[in-house]
């Protein structure tokens, strides 16, 4: 069996994607008599926008695209299509209230703030 080593989240980050065993900081769930180092799950990178990128985004320093939305209209129950700059749009992985870095790390079934990540481990070459 091949062995890999965990890499350092603040350091180097997987690609965009790619599920990975990461390390969480949060602690386990259920039973605080747990073991040290259980805290693992499988997750995926996802990359929002920084505060800094916002800012550059609507000073005009960055390209600022066009994000879409569903808007409820409250009128016959429709959803509509809107469209604002992204520097106005707020993603769950973007920098800005408890999550700290421009990134999140998506589970099954669950999400992780960029912050609560410390380790992480390649998992896909371990099945060739």
């Amino acid at each position: 069996m091949k062995t890999t080593k965990w890499i350092n989240a603040s350091k180097e980050l997987p690609p965009e994607g790619r599920y990975v065993l990461v390390h969480h900081t949060r602690g386990t769930w259920i039973y605080p008599e747990d073991q040290l180092g259980v805290e693992m799950q499988v997750a995926r990178l996802v990359r929002g926008i920084s505060i800094k990128e916002r800012e550059q985004m609507k000073a005009g320093t960055l390209p600022d695209p066009e994000d879409y939305f569903l808007e409820y209209n409250g009128e016959g129950r429709m959803w509509e299509h809107k469209s604002c700059k992204r520097s106005r749009m707020f993603h769950s992985e973007d920098e800005y209230s408890n999550n700290k870095l421009p990134y999140i790390w998506q589970t099954f079934g669950n999400t992780l703030y960029g912050q609560e990540i410390d380790y992480w481990m390649p998992i896909d070459r371990y099945f060739e």
